[in-house]
């Protein structure tokens, strides 16, 4: 867990944004389940690469998507705040 609240710290205004976007977890919670969801799909869109290419060499895109998808979740926050506001 430590991790994870020293990740959340990273983040500037994490907490504030997430009450904003009406998220109700702490930032070291939604930063945990990011990272879980982002390790997930990573390894899944990794299998998905592997049945279509046949090829080991599809493990050296993790360093590349895990990263991509972590972000994208991040971000998240700051596409539901945006949606709140335009209502």
């Amino acid at each position: 867990m430590n991790f994870f609240k020293k990740l959340s710290k990273q983040i500037p205004d994490l907490e504030e944004k997430l009450k904003q976007a009406s998220i109700p977890d702490t930032p070291q919670i939604y930063i945990k389940k990011t990272f879980m969801t982002a390790t997930i799909l990573s390894l899944g869109i990794m299998i998905v690469f592997f049945a279509f290419l046949k090829s080991p060499f599809v493990i050296l895109l993790i360093p590349i998507i895990f990263p991509i998808m972590f972000m994208y979740f991040i971000k998240f926050v700051d596409v539901k705040i945006t949606q709140i506001k335009k209502k």
